[in-house]
């Protein structure tokens, strides 16, 4: 489900509007959308979440996970604490297996630690995350757009974010430079979550 639409102009279009008037027919269109709700899913879970959502479809990466946590239940264990084999059968590629792996031995020794990331600053979050094998800066930035509640995190190395760039460098700036994220602070997540709701929402099929 798409997130809602903000029917009157909110600051986020406003600024959008000064710092990028060649998209207002784009930015019309679509409207502002609201964040996610910051979530109270703990770190570790949230982490394993988007280890298996990296490089999948949203219906995939729901289906996987959620064999996922009916295994573990089943077990009555810890994701990571399965083994590779019952990981693999709930269809994870043998890297995200080694990734929940790497991360669960960790977090099993120092729990804490790991639960303060949901109140680290962003730049932060992406240094401890690159400490572990396997995970990536999207998966930080999926945490902090997802469960932390950070509104200013523009995730260019996500795929459909990068389509949503090459359709709008073609459509509305061609001939005028490549898009550039940096004017959109302080509302990054603010333009990721319109990029997006762009694709649920069929705008790019429209004449």
């Amino acid at each position: 489900m798409s997130p809602p639409t903000i029917t009157s102009e909110s600051p986020e279009i406003q600024h959008f509007r000064l710092a990028y008037p060649e998209l207002m027919p784009f930015f019309d269109a679509i409207g502002g959308v609201a964040l996610p709700v910051q979530s109270e899913m703990s770190v570790a879970d949230a982490v394993i979440r988007h280890i298996v959502g990296q490089m999948l479809s949203v219906k995939a990466a729901a289906t996987i996970h959620s064999r996922v946590m009916l295994a573990s239940e089943a077990f009555k264990c810890r994701p990571w604490q399965l083994n590779n084999s019952q990981l693999l059968e709930c269809g994870l590629s043998r890297r995200k297996t080694r990734a929940i792996h790497e991360f669960g031995l960790v977090y099993d020794t120092r729990p804490d630690e790991i639960e303060l990331w949901r109140s680290m600053p962003y730049p932060s979050l992406q240094q401890e995350l690159r400490r572990f094998w396997g995970i990536s800066d999207w998966t930080a930035a999926m945490l902090a757009i997802f469960n932390f509640g950070h509104s200013d995190v523009f995730p260019l190395n996500d795929s459909s974010i990068s389509r949503v760039i090459t359709m709008i460098e073609a459509r509305f700036l061609s001939g005028k430079g490549s898009f550039d994220p940096k004017p959109a602070t302080p509302f990054g997540t603010h333009l990721a979550m319109i990029f997006w709701a762009s694709l649920d929402r069929g705008y790019w099929q429209q004449g």
